[in-house]
């Protein structure tokens, strides 16, 4: 490891120089084409924040930052011949170059140095040139070697400019193996609440990667407490006493049972966080002692979507979870009718997510009822059978409508129960879908009124 000295308008600086400097093909070419041009109108740049910290993690990077002391109108005047747009928002100018997309900012502060001291975490304060190498001030390089994850400056104030930087510690230990500073760790707890005041839209981008992690349980677990600030009703489920001879544990370690248990799918895990979050305001005991909580999924299906709806999170994602949720607790055997009463209502979109989180869901409960799991795959391949055999129609699917039998003087209820039989012989070929047909099925009688 070498150091550099260059001159910049006057000032000396350090640079470290890592290996032999020939390391140009290691980063996007694209991005240090940027900065090279940045040089040859007379300004300085470099390439910061994760690009940086990921080359030395080993890591492929997606997101390229560049800091320069050319002032925003000067970025766009450099850049004038390529497709640029300035965002007010972020102060910075974005700029494509073939297939990479650039963000450009001027220097907080009026140095490398001060735009560096000005980030959140060491190991995000290392900038790059492709001709000078590092600037590493902050010793960020040893602490990624280390795997020791501190702020720039004083926690308390990292954190007081920017709380998303809470979860982003998390991300970073979860998704790198880092371990936090003590002072750090420690003020992640007693700002926890700062949370409150962060941007919804920014809360999935930073624990979208700890869901979809291998550790995604321990981590939820070991931050249980932050975890609690986004989703409230955690605060309930955690040490709640199910009174159930099905579950031995509380709700809150039910559920990370069930999320430990599931694929690294974010719809999937989404949906084992979610499926039982209701369940303590749902309880009821019987004479026996036993508990009961009826209608639990249909509360934490609501609350699913209420909650992601708030984070804005993709309103496809937001009806895939709602939907799993909503059905987790069917209760299936190996019976055709049965099966197929559940297909023509749930669809066949997301079955394999289904079946998962059914089998996840009993996982996370007494190991002793663990044999209904040799059944369930009875009823796994039947379900199959019927996927793959025949085309699902659900009854919302149907030509008809419940509207069509309700001005036919059905009750809701049984208007529903009525399509679900129609479509059930529609996919099983016994009728057609068409609406003609289908009003020629439907009598009224007393009972359907009811």
């Amino acid at each position: 490891m070498g150091i550099y000295i260059i001159n910049d308008r006057g000032r000396t600086r350090n640079f470290v120089k890592i290996g032999d400097g020939n390391m140009n093909q290691e980063f996007n070419p694209d991005a240090l084409a940027s900065i090279r041009i940045l040089n040859s109108h007379g300004y300085l740049a470099f390439l910061v924040g994760g690009a940086v910290r990921d080359y030395f993690l080993n890591c492929e990077s997606h997101d390229f930052d560049v800091t320069t002391n050319a002032s925003l109108d000067e970025i766009c005047n450099v850049f004038k011949d390529y497709k640029h747009k300035i965002y007010a928002n972020k102060q910075c100018v974005g700029v494509r170059i073939n297939e990479a997309f650039i963000e450009i900012a001027t220097f907080k502060g009026s140095t490398i140095e001060e735009d560096l001291a000005n980030r959140d975490f060491s190991i995000n304060s290392i900038a790059y040139n492709p001709d000078s190498g590092f600037v590493d001030p902050y010793n960020g390089i040893d602490d990624i070697n280390n795997k020791l994850l501190k702020t720039v400056k004083e926690p308390i104030l990292v954190i007081r400019k920017d709380p998303i930087r809470i979860l982003r510690a998390i991300r970073f230990e979860c998704l790198y193996s880092f371990k936090m500073d003590d002072e750090l760790e420690k003020n992640i707890y007693e700002l926890g609440e700062l949370l409150n005041l962060v941007h919804p839209m920014k809360i999935p981008n930073e624990i979208n990667p700890i869901l979809i992690s291998d550790k995604c349980s321990y981590y939820i677990k070991k931050y249980k407490e932050i975890f609690k600030i986004l989703f409230k009703p955690l605060n309930e489920c955690d040490g709640f006493n199910q009174h159930s001879r099905w579950h031995i544990y509380d709700v809150f370690n039910h559920i990370m049972k069930v999320v430990e248990s599931t694929d690294n799918d974010l719809v999937l895990r989404l949906s084992a966080l979610f499926h039982d979050i209701k369940k303590p305001e749902c309880l009821r005991i019987d004479e026996a002692g036993e508990g009961h909580f009826p209608n639990h999924y249909t509360y934490s299906a609501e609350y699913a979507k209420e909650i992601l709806e708030y984070y804005a999170y993709n309103h496809k994602i937001v009806e895939r979870v709602y939907h799993l949720v909503l059905f987790h607790e069917t209760r299936l055997e190996l019976n055709d009718e049965m099966i197929l009463n559940f297909l023509v209502q749930f669809g066949k979109e997301d079955i394999d997510l289904f079946t998962k989180l059914q089998k996840a869901d009993m996982m996370g409960q007494n190991p002793e009822l663990l044999f209904r799991l040799d059944n369930y795959k009875l009823i796994e391949e039947r379900i199959y059978y019927f996927i793959n055999n025949y085309n699902i129609v659900t009854y919302n699917k149907l030509a008809i409508k419940i509207k069509d039998l309700v001005d036919r003087g059905y009750s809701e209820k049984n208007a529903k129960k009525k399509l679900i039989s129609l479509a059930i012989k529609v996919t099983l070929y016994e009728i057609a879908n068409d609406r003609n047909e289908l009003l020629k099925l439907i009598k009224h009688s007393v009972k359907d009124c009811v």
